[in-house]
């Protein structure tokens, strides 16, 4: 009778220990914005969309959401073939702040240029499977 309370005690701990590390593994909603721009960049769908809902994001779009989202990704892709563009994120010129409730979050870039034409770059995101999506992008304009 001991040894199977000491199992189930030990076995209860595993359980938990487990379930605290998978948890732990998620990677932060920063991180799943960063993997979308930087897949984005290079015009890897089928690497972005793991990141995105596409349906979300583009469905007030005049167009059918994915043909809007690669329109706006290929608009990006080739004008960085242009030597005065470049399609990477200035990371460096925001403010980045990231709140996490529940299973909703939002990653903030607050632009460093007070005189800028974008204020902020909003990315809301949803927790689906234990992976971070970006459901929504809002551009906060001056």
């Amino acid at each position: 009778m001991k040894q199977r309370i000491t199992a189930s005690i030990i076995l209860l701990f595993a359980l938990v220990a487990i379930s605290f590390r998978e948890q732990n593994e998620t990677e932060p909603p920063l991180a799943t914005v960063i993997k979308l721009e930087s897949a984005e960049a290079v015009a890897d769908f089928s690497y972005a969309r793991s990141y995105i809902d596409v349906e979300k994001v583009y469905a007030n779009d005049e167009m059918a959401p994915e043909e809007a989202w690669k329109k706006m990704v290929m608009f990006h892709y080739n004008l960085s073939k242009d030597k005065r563009f470049s399609n990477t994120f200035p990371y460096y010129k925001y403010d980045i702040t990231e709140k996490i409730k529940d299973k909703k979050s939002e990653v903030i870039f607050k632009s460093k240029d007070i005189t800028g034409p974008i204020k902020a770059i909003i990315y809301k995101l949803d927790l689906v499977n234990d992976k971070w999506i970006v459901v929504k992008i809002d551009y906060i304009k001056s």
